[in-house]
């Protein structure tokens, strides 16, 4: 607008100017006084040159689609930085939630399975035995104490799954229990090796005294050997959950008396003859004593092979 208002005071003035100086010089001939019309107009366009002026500026005519399409690209890439932006956020909200979700675990080998709750494993070139937390299983190798049912099974159950097998290892918030052994989740296969068990019927949920992240899990494994009545629940009464008392479990032991050996019916004994009962040890036999017999008794008086 403002380029427009100035070609226009340019063109007026020019077309002042022109009339102006054309008068100027019939007037100045007229009156023999040509020689004074070029200082007339040299003052003239001095004036005119005073007059005020916008700044001298180069100007570009701006085309209004030219200016809405670049508005539009504009927008455009805001958007897609915004857009950029918001998925980065989001990326790393997701990794912090997944960072702060997933337990730190450290990778090991398996190298010998002590009993169904108790393992050796090598962990950063280090030997450690790692107690399974939260779980029991029938003891098989303890002192003093028999084999308890399932626990051989829940033995060669984790002998089969992880001897020899790359494992995670989480270790509990209390690291190590009062035998010095590292408390510890293992997972394999995406799952612990505590979960396997309950779900098989060969442990059960105990020692809630440490670190309880995945007692819920547990529990729900633990639920299915349950209602199934398998492994460690097939014997009523053996096992309870959540407890630290051990399995309850008696072998079954014949009370009943010792059957006595039949007695012989002493009356039942007989001799053919006194010279059999002299030779037996037992003469004279009275009446009444075993193997007296009339045949033996000739003259009657009760007493035998007198």
């Amino acid at each position: 607008m403002h380029n427009y208002l100035l070609s226009l005071v340019l063109l007026v003035s020019v077309l002042l100017i022109i009339p102006t100086s054309l008068a100027l010089f019939i007037i100045f001939i007229y009156y023999k006084q040509a020689r004074l019309f070029i200082p007339a107009v040299a003052i003239a366009l001095f004036i005119s040159g005073c007059a005020p002026q916008a700044p001298n500026q180069e100007t570009t005519e701006i085309n209004p689609n030219v200016v809405e399409e670049t508005q539009e690209n504009s927008s455009s890439d805001d958007a897609i930085v915004e857009e950029n932006d918001t998925n980065d956020s989001q990326e790393n909200d997701s990794q912090t939630e997944q960072e702060q979700d997933t337990p730190d675990k450290i990778t090991a080998t398996v190298t010998r399975v002590i009993d169904g709750d108790t393992i050796e494993i090598n962990m950063n070139g280090t030997t450690e035995i790692a107690r399974l937390l939260l779980i029991d299983t029938p003891e098989t190798v303890a002192p003093n104490k028999p084999v308890e049912p399932y626990g051989p099974e829940a033995s060669q159950f984790v002998k089969d799954t992880l001897t020899g097998q790359e494992v995670e290892v989480k270790v509990g918030t209390e690291e190590r229990d009062h035998y010095g052994r590292l408390l510890t989740y293992i997972f394999i296969d995406d799952e612990t090796i505590q979960e396997k068990l309950l779900r098989k019927g060969l442990a059960r949920t105990a020692y809630l005294y440490n670190d309880l992240t995945m007692l819920d899990t547990f529990h729900r494994a633990q639920a299915e050997a349950i209602d199934q009545g398998i492994g460690i629940w097939s014997i009523p009464g053996y096992a309870h959950k959540d407890h630290n008392h051990g399995f309850h479990y008696e072998e079954d032991i014949d009370t009943s008396p010792e059957p006595t050996p039949p007695t012989t019916d002493q009356n039942d004994t007989n001799y053919k003859n006194c010279t059999a009962a002299r030779d037996a040890g037992v003469t004279p036999i009275h009446n009444g004593d075993p193997g007296y017999g009339t045949h033996l008794d000739r003259d009657g008086d009760g007493i035998a092979c007198e």
